[in-house]
């Protein structure tokens, strides 16, 4: 085991990284336009997509512009050679956010599983609910991590502290279960 690099459930974990950082999501922050769902470019699996396509008819009752007049737009970008991602506006925005009648950047996945009293992670992609957490795959196996950038949006601050914070414990806990939060928590633990 590389020291500060744990191996849990087939990820490295960079515990440096997890422990630096606090989150906490506020989507009424995000109206200066720098928002999760601005910034990146999001790579689905072929489950994802699937999955985004799925949810479109829910999402679109709280972001009207994924209908279009011939039905609803194609979430989905597609580019030969390329894992497919979410499709964004001319704005580089996610095409499921939205700006919520009561200020903010908002989900319409998020919203749309929160409706059917569903977590949002069950229909998010994978890398939406773990933000600002990321997987690096550039080595074998995957690095979980923080992304680079995340320090520039008002809902993360530094830290310092040998845990994890409550926010990134509990995106942990919900993209990846309790068991592995805890395998986590005991390397941190044993620091």
């Amino acid at each position: 085991m590389e020291e500060g690099f744990p191996v849990i459930g087939g990820y490295r974990i960079d515990l440096k990284a997890l422990t630096g950082i606090a989150h906490h999501c506020d989507p009424r922050q995000c109206d200066n336009g720098l928002s999760c769902c601005s910034c990146y470019d999001v790579e689905l699996s072929p489950l994802e997509a699937r999955r985004v396509v799925d949810w479109l008819p829910e999402a679109a009752k709280f972001a009207r512009r994924l209908h279009d007049k011939e039905g609803f737009i194609d979430p989905v970008e597609r580019m030969p050679g390329a894992r497919p991602s979410l499709a964004v506006d001319a704005a580089e925005r996610c095409v499921f956010s939205y700006k919520a009648p009561n200020g903010g950047r908002w989900c319409a996945l998020h919203s749309a599983a929160l409706a059917h009293s569903l977590a949002p992670e069950a229909v998010k992609p994978l890398s939406c609910a773990l933000w600002p957490l990321a997987i690096s795959d550039d080595e074998d196996p995957p690095t979980l991590t923080v992304q680079p950038e995340a320090a520039r949006f008002t809902c993360n601050s530094p830290r310092s502290g040998d845990g994890l914070d409550a926010g990134i414990a509990e995106i942990i806990e919900r993209c990846f279960g309790p068991r592995f939060r805890r395998d986590v928590e005991a390397c941190l633990a044993r620091r």
